[in-house]
């Protein structure tokens, strides 16, 4: 008689929890409702690129098996290297991201920053000497955003609450920045590269650059004006500008690095520069030199993690 009870009692409950989603849905703002409903469109997007993804990666490794090849052998170079053991990389420095910009950003650029520090995270991966990334100031709207990312507790990401000034030597901090006076001409070991991990909507013009002469740290910016010619402000997000410090350590030639990175659209071709047709760089645009820019870019993220750009240096 009791179970018979809560059978009855049980579309009773149902009824009233759809009743109290509903009477919740209608407390929302029609932005509110919009904002969830791209919220679960962005899901059901990633699942099915992750899908699709899976499924090529099948028909690549069948085709490689039925033409006879070994399939470990014809992986890409960034996919052999991604597959290392930790004995055998050889890393290339200390690299930092000064996310203590919480404030400056909505939550669209939040977004866009976590997508630049998933872009980061692959690419340091594929690379063959990558660095030790640091995110300092990690807290806030970015924290909740990336923790809510699938596999990101896999990421080789060292994570502090602290600021970059608490978190390293001072003086070896070398913050990349636009608006310096200093222009990078190689890159050091025994220094550590910071980052700004702003995205500024060109409102923020040269903030990175006076917080951190403000506290006393030594400032660069990309040798971008001794090797290509760009199109408007030489800002560019957090993840081209570690890029092209990646891409620098492994070709040691700037003008490489800077051609292969530098979206494509940003290059003026009227001084002859283009990007390499094998970087989709039009996808990725973004931030300040070493502060962080922004564009909308592409989703791409590590392995699991998905998600969107910041301000940063030259």
């Amino acid at each position: 008689m009791e179970a018979q009870t809560q059978q009855d009692l049980a579309p009773l409950h149902q009824e009233e929890t759809k009743s109290e989603d509903t009477t919740n849905e209608e407390k929302l703002s029609k932005k509110q409702l919009k904002r969830r409903q791209k919220e679960v469109e962005r899901k059901e997007y990633w699942q099915k690129q992750r899908k699709k993804e899976k499924e090529k990666r099948k028909l690549k490794k069948q085709k490689l098996k039925e033409q006879g090849l070994d399939v470990r052998k014809e992986t890409s170079i960034s996919t052999q290297r991604k597959r290392r053991k930790e004995s055998e990389i050889e890393y290339g420095g200390n690299l930092v991201m000064d996310a203590s910009f919480d404030t400056y950003h909505n939550d669209k650029d939040v977004r866009s920053l976590g997508n630049q520090v998933c872009q980061t995270v692959a690419a340091n991966r594929g690379s063959l000497h990558p660095f030790h990334i640091t995110i300092t100031s990690y807290d806030g709207r970015l924290q909740a955003h990336i923790e809510k990312l699938s596999g990101w507790q896999t990421w080789k990401l060292n994570l502090q609450k602290n600021h970059y000034t608490e978190a390293f030597d001072k003086s070896k901090l070398v913050y990349l920045t636009s608006e310096s006076k200093d222009t990078l001409t190689t890159l050091d070991k025994d220094k550590v590269y910071v980052i700004g991990a702003l995205v500024d909507h060109n409102s923020q013009k040269g903030l990175t650059h006076r917080l951190a002469t403000e506290a006393g740290i030594a400032t660069a910016r990309l040798p971008i004006d001794n090797f290509v010619e760009v199109k408007g402000r030489k800002v560019l997000a957090v993840n081209h500008v570690a890029e092209i410090l990646m891409n620098y350590l492994e070709t040691n030639d700037w003008k490489t690095a800077l051609e292969k990175i530098v979206p494509k659209r940003r290059l003026d071709p009227r001084r002859g520069y283009t990007a390499p047709m094998n970087h989709d760089s039009d996808a990725e645009d973004g931030g300040d030199h070493a502060e962080g820019g922004h564009e909308d870019e592409s989703e791409e993220v590590p392995e699991d993690g998905k998600e969107e750009k910041s301000e940063n240096a030259n």
